[in-house]
């Protein structure tokens, strides 16, 4: 599934408000751009838990209405 960012975010917070939740997995892996960002959970249409810059991605800003893709 994917959806896409509600606010922009900087490259250390650990939890993403997202458009709709329903594409996602109860946690996972999500990318932004070339991020990978992991998740343990979702709240509302926030997905929190996260952990930036996984897979030896790089942690990086993303602005609002960027994709939000499950993989």
């Amino acid at each position: 599934g994917a959806n896409s960012l509600t606010s922009g975010i900087n490259d250390s917070i650990n939890q993403i408000s997202v458009g709709n939740t329903n594409p996602f997995t109860a946690s996972g892996t999500v990318q932004i751009n070339n991020e990978k960002i992991t998740y343990t959970g979702v709240d509302g249409t926030n997905l929190t838990g996260c952990t930036r810059g996984a897979a030896s991605t790089d942690a990086a800003s993303h602005t609002s209405g960027d994709t939000v893709k499950q993989i």
